[in-house]
């Protein structure tokens, strides 16, 4: 994680390039296919780096880049969120 002013700043990883060291959940640049064509989205994927492989749940997925989830919200703002019914 790069960290800029006290910020998170995202940094995208191509994963021709490189790859997380260890198995964990990433923000991740997904390509996908359908009858209309390819496209790409973006979604929450976990990477397993004993089988090297991504996944999003259970699903193998295309990954083209990959970064860092960012920092979870302080508990003081989660102790706040009121639930929507």
């Amino acid at each position: 994680m790069n960290k800029k002013n006290n910020k998170f700043v995202r940094t995208w990883k191509n994963v021709e390039k490189t790859l997380p060291k260890y198995s964990d959940r990433f923000w991740c640049y997904v390509e996908k296919q359908n009858d209309l064509g390819k496209f790409y989205i973006q979604i929450n994927c976990c990477y397993n780096k004993i089988e090297n492989r991504w996944s999003n749940n259970f699903e193998s997925c295309t990954v083209v880049f990959w970064t860092e989830l960012g920092p979870r919200p302080a508990m003081e703002f989660i102790s706040h969120v009121k639930p929507t019914s």
